[in-house]
């Protein structure tokens, strides 16, 4: 038996497993339920790991979990399928709603507006990365730095409104 994964992310680690399971490579998962204590989340050691009962697969073990790293992480702007006008987040390739093909997939974008168009239920604008831009939020206090009681309870007016 040889490990050859551990993160503190059980999903990844199991994900890990599923892989190598697939590819007919018997493994196991050890400290699969490490918060039984409050503090094991902490400790390195009660982490998930990814244990191979098979030492002379541990190459190819390890290849495959290298290859399911090596894809780059979706980066880019929120994309609207040309055919539906479903909106979807960059990671996706294809419209849930018709599958139909995300079109800069085989090149450029036609305009970077089409990318940074915000959806009809949004009342903010986009920012670059096509995520809603929050308005500034408006002083509610008179003047000066609240107390901590303003804080906590709202200005004296309103205190004085609530009766």
């Amino acid at each position: 038996m040889r490990k050859v994964y551990t993160s503190k992310d059980f999903a990844l680690v199991s994900h890990l497993k599923n892989l190598l399971d697939a590819e007919g490579i018997l493994c196991f998962i050890r400290n699969q339920n490490p918060f039984i204590s409050r503090w094991a989340p902490l400790i390195m050691s009660m982490w998930p790991e990814l244990w191979i009962i098979d030492d002379s697969r541990y190459d190819q073990a390890k290849r495959i979990i290298e290859e399911a790293f090596s894809h780059p992480t979706p980066r880019g702007w929120r994309w609207k399928c040309p055919k539906c006008g479903e909106e979807h987040e960059p990671q996706f390739t294809e419209c849930w709603n018709c599958g139909s093909s995300r079109p800069d997939l085989w090149g450029p974008p036609k305009s970077r507006s089409d990318l940074l168009r915000s959806s009809p239920n949004c009342p903010y604008p986009m920012n670059d990365r096509a995520s809603p831009i929050p308005p500034t939020p408006q002083r509610v206090f008179s003047g000066g730095t609240p107390s901590p009681r303003e804080r906590y309870l709202g200005t004296p007016s309103s205190i004085a409104a609530l009766g």
